[in-house]
């Protein structure tokens, strides 16, 4: 058994290294000691599936989600609940494409300026989610070889009455009607009717 003392020191110098504000090291120090306390609550099986999660978001999601921890939590905020899983599935989401690019990788990506990215983002050419005051990111999947994937900007114009992340989702997730493939498999082997007709259904579907 490793004491729970050794663990905050062993955090205390993982932080000290760091370049941080005041702020952001009295931050890092209050989540330290709010994960620590769930970690040490945790049963052996919890932990376990919590270490294996692809990633270090998921497990710290998984963590909070445990009955105790997630009652306490819904007490202060009954939306807790909600945004835990949120946060779990745009993060799947965001795997699922291949992580994403600033504005500036994008550009460097297609050979463009900023503002030429930005002008196709404007017009629906590319997909691309909002990230509060860290701008526009650009997921992965849609750029291939230097260039956009082959018929992305038709089926955008399907769905441009759906927010970025649903039009994501319907991009990386299988579908029934496209026998249970993402519409980025199919675009990528420029299967692009099929894949338009779905996204017209899914638009329809969404509006309604």
């Amino acid at each position: 058994m490793v004491a729970a003392s050794e663990l905050a020191r062993e955090m205390e110098e993982w932080l000290t290294p760091l370049q941080v504000t005041p702020l952001q090291s009295a931050l890092a120090r209050r989540l330290m000691k709010a994960l620590l306390s769930a970690a040490t609550e945790a049963s052996e099986s919890v932990a376990a599936d919590v270490v294996a999660e692809s990633s270090d978001v998921l497990s710290v999601v998984r963590l909070l989600e445990q009955p105790g921890i997630l009652a306490d939590l819904s007490a202060i905020d009954p939306l807790a609940p909600a945004r835990l899983r949120g946060v779990a599935a745009r993060h799947v989401l965001l795997a699922r494409a291949g992580g994403t690019l600033s504005s500036e990788e994008a550009a460097e990506t297609l050979g463009l300026s900023r503002q030429a990215v930005d002008k196709r983002r404007r017009a629906g050419k590319l997909l691309a989610l909002s990230f509060g005051k860290r701008g526009y990111r650009y997921p992965v999947f849609q750029f291939v070889d230097g260039d956009v994937l082959p018929g992305l900007d038709r089926v955008l114009a399907e769905l441009a009455d759906q927010d970025g992340w649903s039009r994501l989702a319907f991009f990386v997730n299988r579908r029934s009607d496209l026998r249970d493939k993402s519409p980025v498999s199919l675009l990528k082997r420029r299967v692009v009717d099929r894949v338009i007709r779905a996204a017209r259904s899914a638009g329809e579907h969404g509006a309604a």
